[in-house]
């Protein structure tokens, strides 16, 4: 059903991201990617609060139609991992093996912005930033798509809400380069 609603949205490929609500299973988006590998490619879940989750970072990417790793930090649960350290071992790990994260941190902007200022070779995709004028003030990233949020950092901001294939600079078909 997907695919021919795509056909006639003249959209050529998607990026899947797993629902948080399942947990970090990637196993049906995978299996999409498998099946249509010209349509589909996955930004995975890894669950970065188990110590084992390290050891698969290397090797993300070998996954066939895996192009990098999708994270939250909106529950009660996750938003502490931000800040507490939990994840603090991902940002060099992912920086290191060139995989893109995409990542949702409301309320959490400045500690995304001193992530990045710390890792500039990290690839980042924020999305859900600026839905309202408030909100934009505040950012401290710039609301234009790849933003210099410092010397030699960048950040590419996206909204899933509002996004169309004519407004979305991301909107053209994923590449496995990043």
């Amino acid at each position: 059903m997907l695919l021919a609603e795509m056909d006639t949205a003249g959209v050529s490929r998607v990026a899947i991201e797993p629902p948080s609500w399942e947990g970090d299973r990637n196993d049906l988006a995978l299996q999409a990617a498998r099946l249509h590998p010209k349509r589909f490619a996955v930004m995975g879940r890894l669950a970065i609060e188990r110590p084992e989750s390290r050891a698969r970072v290397a090797h993300w990417k070998e996954q066939p139609g895996m192009l990098g790793m999708r994270f939250t930090f909106h529950t009660d649960q996750q938003r502490p991992w931000l800040t507490d350290g939990t994840a603090d071992w991902l940002w060099p790990a992912a920086e290191r093996a060139g995989i893109p994260l995409m990542v949702l941190v409301p309320g959490l902007l400045d500690a995304l912005r001193g992530i990045a200022e710390r890792h500039p070779g990290l690839k980042l995709t924020i999305d859900h930033v600026g839905l309202n004028r408030a909100a934009k003030d505040r950012n401290p990233f710039s609301a234009r798509s790849g933003a210099r949020i410092s010397r030699g950092c960048r950040a590419r901001i996206v909204s899933a809400s509002t996004c169309s294939p004519k407004s979305c600079p991301g909107s053209r078909a994923p590449t496995s380069s990043g």
